[in-house]
């Protein structure tokens, strides 16, 4: 990519007071901002920063960088804006006034807009009955798209797999989540799906919840695109006793920040009106300097609409694996009584994960009874991990 580290700040900030021009920040505006600050490896920061400057009145937009490096940076961002296959208004008007600064009329900004929404759309005709990029079983080392480079899988759950792709136009790794194919069958299902999705797509950057780029449709089956976190699960850090490294208080130290954070990421969805309804370790993704971020959100009310419509549970479902909408583990006596949910919902789910943290394993049979289950005593993991420390002191 042409240009500086510092001109592509600069770029941001051009972008921020154009997109703040009506004293407000959209979704799809933020959304595009965040796009571009990753497609120049900027600190999330920046974007924040850019934004903070533009909406307390800020309106400097001088474009840095010669010609050719402008032009160049103007496809990028074009080709950020139609990633998802369509551009809305607000990024159109975001595009033209870059482009009319940088001496790009309207018919040249237009012919690019069109060739990068071709370039997004006519594999998709062409591949649109090829199984390897129907969402189902992608081979390592397959090109989809003509966009993304597929790594290999990342996991497989109740709702279907997901797969590590490289995104040849951002050059970023990002994870892809394909449904089960079994799932979408039933009528409306593709639809429903999707619209749920989008739910994650909306709540926008949070340094404590996974950011979910786009869902696009692929094959005719919905993918889900969103932030690669390299340290896996939370889960997994329970399992094989990474959460358990090091002394006492450190261990202690470590399980009480990750329950803040994911505290601070199920605040923020709850302040844009959604409920996760499937809080777990599973869902909860670790960056490798011990940073956590609530991941798929919308995913678990899809499951639950989509079983509603007659979409069948994969078999065999235990009790930490999703099946109709919630998993048992860690569902609230609300979800497991089939009540009417609200953030308080979340709240119970995260207390059980956090004590889930505290024994190192799940002795409950459901969410709604763990407190009891806990009244039995801790527990001992079985495994040969370190064993959990006491939020008293001393181990469980």
């Amino acid at each position: 990519m042409a240009g500086s580290s510092n001109a592509h700040e600069e770029w941001l900030r051009a972008f921020a007071v154009i997109a703040a021009a009506d004293g407000r920040i959209d979704p799809s505006e933020r959304g595009i901002l965040d796009r571009a600050s990753r497609l120049w490896a900027l600190p999330a920061e920046a974007v924040d920063a850019a934004l903070e400057a533009a909406l307390a009145g800020e309106r400097r937009v001088a474009i840095p960088g010669s010609s050719t490096e402008r032009r160049k940076l103007l496809e990028a961002l074009v080709d950020v804006a139609c990633v998802d296959g369509e551009v809305d208004s607000r990024e159109r008007r975001i595009l033209t006034t870059i482009a009319s600064r940088i001496g790009v009329d309207s018919g040249e900004l237009e012919a690019l807009i069109i060739h990068s929404l071709r370039r997004a759309a006519e594999p998709d005709r062409d591949r649109a009955d090829d199984p390897k990029t129907s969402g189902r079983s992608w081979e390592t080392g397959t090109r989809i798209l003509g966009v993304y480079d597929v790594m290999g899988p990342l996991g497989r759950g109740g709702m279907g797999e997901v797969h590590r792709v490289h995104h040849r136009g951002w050059d970023l790794d990002l994870a892809v989540k394909c449904p089960r194919p079994e799932l979408l069958r039933v009528a409306g299902g593709r639809e429903c799906f999707a619209r749920e999705a989008e739910t994650w797509v909306n709540l926008g950057f949070h340094p404590h919840v996974v950011t979910c780029h786009y869902v696009r449709t692929v094959g005719g089956a919905p993918l889900v695109f969103s932030e690669c976190m390299e340290g896996g699960s939370l889960l997994d850090w329970i399992r094989d006793g990474r959460l358990y490294d090091g002394e006492e208080h450190r261990v202690l130290g470590r399980i009480l920040d990750i329950a803040a954070q994911v505290a601070w990421g199920l605040h923020h969805a709850h302040e844009h009106g959604v409920i996760h309804q499937d809080v777990k370790p599973a869902n909860v993704l670790m960056s490798t300097d011990g940073t956590a971020k609530v991941a798929d959100f919308g995913l678990a009310r899809a499951r639950g609409l989509l079983t509603e419509l007659g979409a069948p549970d994969e078999p065999g479902q235990s009790l930490i694996v999703s099946h109709g909408g919630l998993t048992p583990a860690y569902c609230s006596p609300e979800q497991a009584a089939r009540e009417k949910l609200s953030r308080r919902t979340d709240t119970w789910s995260w207390a059980v994960s956090v004590l889930e943290m505290f024994t190192g394993e799940i002795t409950w049979r459901s969410g709604a009874l763990a407190a009891a289950g806990r009244a039995g005593g801790p527990a001992r993991p079985a495994r040969a991990a370190p064993t959990p420390p006491r939020a008293g002191g001393g181990r469980a």
